[in-house]
């Protein structure tokens, strides 16, 4: 559109601009007036420390059959900025959209209604940095966001229930988080605190007499069903202790507690939920080539629903893991990286009706990965690839802590490889041998046994860095219960950086 801009101070732009808008979708002209303006202010600096920016714009279509479209946009930034690690931060932001949109009634003999869609969103976030001391700092924010949506049709129709009314929501949003670091020679230190505040309505008001108070009525209560409101708690510590040059100990600890409300009466989504985690770790390094890893970790998830028809679904599920993870690292040599796991599950259903519910489980799982190289010389080496994962689930009775297993996997994978390098290429050759076994506990059977052997070969080009091009395919030999298919898998993979 044609228009004038103005600079009245340094980095200050203003621009105006005015035109004709046509346009034609789905058999339906519009055309009219528009305009635009728009304020840019590209850091504006008050002093040395203190400085603003900000972009508005305004858009407007006035069309000839009274429709229009308008949008407001505004985004603002004061900062103040003492040094890298103390500033303080306001960003300010609005926008808002009002349009009318098409929905027909008959597509073909143009009969159609306007609906007007106006949304408008404002939020406002202050950012504090701050420092006392080289080894100790603090951040934090605060954010609100409201949310506003207001829809209405320019006429009534039978088929379009929602012409009748007028429908608004509104949601509003607050957070507030925390968050200090501590570094010190042998300890690094975080602590993080975050409360999260939504609310969201929906209202409806009929703009016509032609309807009976029993269907106004129904709809309005539709649309309140999705009025709620939620505010989130959570707490994070983590941090790292440095004991020796060799070891390191490594912590981090998380609660939160989360809160859902329906003011609705029919609305039984109403509940609360609590979670607590604890992860640890110990490394330790022998020396360059070896390190260890132990791992153990806690979580606890606890929902309640707090109305009577859903508590019967009131639960938690507890989560134990053991792992332990070893590198191998000869280079040139021996390179390996074997991880064993161990993981417990129990889904714990608050009230138990039976002695043994079946909606209260375990799930339990023992596993073994590693994935091994073995170097002949420079240009040649074997990797082998090895996976054991066995799982139970079970029947669990929490109070006496005993289960009754019904079902159990037994996975194995081996897969052996020879590469050889000729300058850009790789070739490889290799054979995989995968077995799966399920069964039932119960009855003492196997339901499911079967396995698959596939020679595999494989070829790659490296073109430079970034770019190369690999192939690999295999022929699988299926036996699945005693039946027996065969399979070809092959993969194309091409990566240019241009």
């Amino acid at each position: 559109m044609p228009g004038l801009s103005y600079k009245f101070i340094d980095n200050t732009l203003f621009k105006l601009n005015i035109g004709y808008h046509l346009n034609e979708k789905m058999k339906i002209k519009l055309s009219g007036v528009a305009y635009s303006a728009e304020l840019k202010i590209n850091s504006l600096r008050i002093n040395e420390q203190l400085s603003i920016k900000s972009n508005s714009k305004f858009r407007r279509s006035d069309f000839t059959n009274k429709r229009y479209f308008q949008q407001i946009i505004s985004q603002n930034l004061i900062e103040n900025i003492f040094d890298l690690n103390n500033n303080i931060s306001l960003n300010v932001n609005y926008n808002s959209i009002n349009q009318d949109y098409i929905n027909f009634i008959d597509q073909e003999q143009l009969n159609y209604l306007f609906e007007n869609n106006y949304v408008r969103n404002f939020d406002s976030k202050i950012e504090i940095k701050y420092s006392p001391a080289r080894i100790l700092k603090f951040s934090g924010n605060m954010l609100f966001d409201n949310n506003s949506r207001k829809r209405e049709y320019n006429d009534f129709n039978s088929l379009i229930t929602n012409s009748y009314y007028k429908r608004n929501s509104d949601a509003n949003k607050m957070l507030f988080n925390l968050n200090s670091l501590l570094e010190l020679k042998n300890i690094t230190a975080i602590i993080n605190a975050d409360f999260e505040s939504t609310k969201e309505e929906f209202k409806a008001e009929s703009i016509t007499d032609k309807l009976l108070q029993s269907d106004i009525n129904e709809y309005i209560n539709i649309q309140r069903f999705n009025d709620y409101s939620s505010s989130k708690f959570r707490m994070n510590i983590a941090g790292i202790y440095r004991m020796r040059y060799r070891d390191s100990l490594f912590i981090n600890l998380t609660a939160s507690i989360f809160r859902y409300d329906t003011p609705y009466i029919e609305n039984n989504d109403d509940y609360d939920e609590s979670f607590s985690a604890l992860y640890s770790s110990y490394k330790y390094n022998f020396n360059k080539n070896y390190n260890l890893k132990l791992i153990f970790e806690f979580k606890n998830r606890h929902i309640v629903f707090l109305k009577a028809e859903k508590s019967a679904q009131s639960n938690s599920l507890k989560t134990i893991r053991f792992a332990s993870e070893m590198e191998f690292n000869h280079s040139k040599v021996f390179q390996s990286n074997p991880k064993v796991d161990i993981i417990a599950n129990y889904n714990v259903y608050d009230f138990n009706f039976n002695e043994v519910n079946p909606n209260t489980f375990s799930y339990r799982q023992v596993s073994y990965l590693d994935s091994a190289i073995f170097w002949i010389n420079n240009n040649n080496y074997l990797n082998v690839d090895i996976l054991l994962r066995y799982s139970e689930r079970g029947f669990l009775n929490w109070n006496e802590f005993s289960e009754l297993p019904f079902k159990s996997n037994f996975e194995q994978l081996y897969k052996i490889m020879f590469y050889n390098k000729i300058n850009q290429y790789t070739f490889g050759i290799g054979v995989g041998f995968y077995n799966f076994d399920l069964s039932d506990l119960l009855n003492q059977k196997t339901e499911q046994k079967s396995y698959v052997v596939s020679p595999e070969a494989y070829i790659s080009y490296k073109i430079s860095e970034n770019s190369f091009i690999i192939f690999n395919g295999k022929y699988d030999f299926l036996n699945i219960n005693n039946a027996k298919r065969e399979s070809v898998n092959a993969n194309l993979l091409c990566q240019i950086y241009l």
